[in-house]
């Protein structure tokens, strides 16, 4: 039998201003390209396409491909909602607040000129 381990703060009741950069960074490191994406009623929304972040800032966000073979929409996931279980994430909230918190659209700290590198893509230069 094996045993799975969390990592994230998702569902974990931990204050987003009270997580360390250590923490974010290790949770960061567990979450790959293609990882599936599970709502917290444990529906696939999709998968992972990436993780943003805005360099000198704490803000990150995952980015989830949806759809069949992530053609449909992206989604920006705040970290503060991640949590990685094995070789997949989830997330703490359900289908209604996925759709009512505009995680469809690019949030506005990680929309800059293409021009300015401020943006980038967790371990790897921005891409237009």
């Amino acid at each position: 039998m094996t045993t799975s381990v969390g990592w994230g703060f998702g569902s974990s009741g931990v204050n987003p201003s009270e997580v360390t950069h250590a923490q974010q960074e290790e949770t960061l490191g567990r979450i790959h390209r293609g990882m599936a994406v599970y709502n917290v009623e444990g529906h696939r929304i999709g998968s992972v396409g990436g993780v943003l972040r805005a360099p000198g800032d704490r803000a990150f966000a995952v980015v989830v491909r949806t759809g069949w073979f992530g053609l449909g929409k992206e989604l920006y996931i705040p970290l503060q909602y991640v949590n990685v279980w094995g070789n997949q994430v989830s997330l703490s909230v359900d289908r209604h607040v996925i759709h009512r918190m505009g995680w469809d659209k690019r949030p506005a700290y990680l929309e800059k000129p293409v021009t300015e590198p401020t943006v980038e893509e967790h371990g790897a230069p921005a891409k237009a």
